[in-house]
Order: structure tokens, then C-alpha cells, then sequence
């Protein structure tokens, strides 16, 4: 007799250490049971998760750089004006740094504080997996 047309055998409460071939497909109607109710993330909302910036994100990295540089130059200026008496600080480069450093603070508080779909979208996300 073939082992194909032989009768269905059913393993329950078993322990399975070897293969067992399985005559058809076992991805016939599959259900999966998890405890909680699924979150429904949609292609919209996928996309303003992974792209949706803020207006002072995206100002952010640029006045980050130029606070990075100027810090750099004025480094610089102090290991130079150790080195050599002549190579003087300019007023304008100590307020351009402290200047650009009050701006990129104020744009990360703001940022921090203004919502926008984003923040809302990851609050619902959020919401959602800590119901019980």
C-alpha cells in the first residue's frame, strides 16, 4: 500500500523528535491565536512613521554643524593663541557660537514640545500594547 493513500494518523500529546511528512499542504487555512488584538499598520501611517519629520528636526542638523564648527574654530584659536600671543579671540566668534548654540537648543525644545503625526502616530502605537 502507498503511504500516501494510507488512512490520516493524528499525533496528539506526543513528543516529535524525528520528520514527519505531511500528504498535502500544511499552509491550507492556518490561523494564528495571539493574546492581544493586532495593531493595523496601514502603508499611510507606515510611511509618516519612517519618513515624517518635524520643521525643527529637519533645521536641527544643520545649526548642529555649524555649532560643532564654530566650537572647533574656537578650539582651535585657543590652542593657537597658547602657542602664539598674536592670534587673538574676536568677540564675534565667541557670540556666533553662543548665538548658534541658544537657536540649536531652542529648536530641540521645540521639537521636543510641538507634536506633529509622527509623535502622534507612535503615541497610538504605544497606547496600543500597553492595554492589558
Amino acid at each position: 500500500m502507498n503511504p500516501a493513500q494510507s488512512s490520516p494518523q493524528t499525533y496528539t500529546g506526543q513528543n516529535l523528535n524525528g520528520t514527519i511528512l505531511i500528504n498535502g499542504s500544511p499552509t491550507t487555512n492556518p490561523q494564528i491565536t495571539i493574546i492581544r488584538q493586532p495593531f493595523l499598520l496601514e502603508i499611510h501611517k507606515f510611511n509618516i512613521l519612517i519618513t515624517n519629520n518635524s520643521f525643527f528636526s529637519k533645521l536641527i542638523d544643520p545649526i548642529l554643524g555649524a555649532t560643532i564648527g564654530l566650537f572647533i574654530n574656537l578650539i582651535a584659536k585657543l590652542i593657537g593663541n597658547k602657542i602664539d600671543t598674536t592670534i587673538q579671540f574676536d568677540k564675534w566668534e565667541v557670540y556666533a557660537f553662543v548665538i548658534s548654540l541658544i537657536i540649536m537648543l531652542s529648536f530641540m525644545l521645540l521639537n521636543y514640545l510641538v507634536p506633529n503625526d509622527r509623535k502622534k502616530l507612535i503615541n497610538e502605537i504605544n497606547n496600543h500594547f500597553q492595554k492589558p
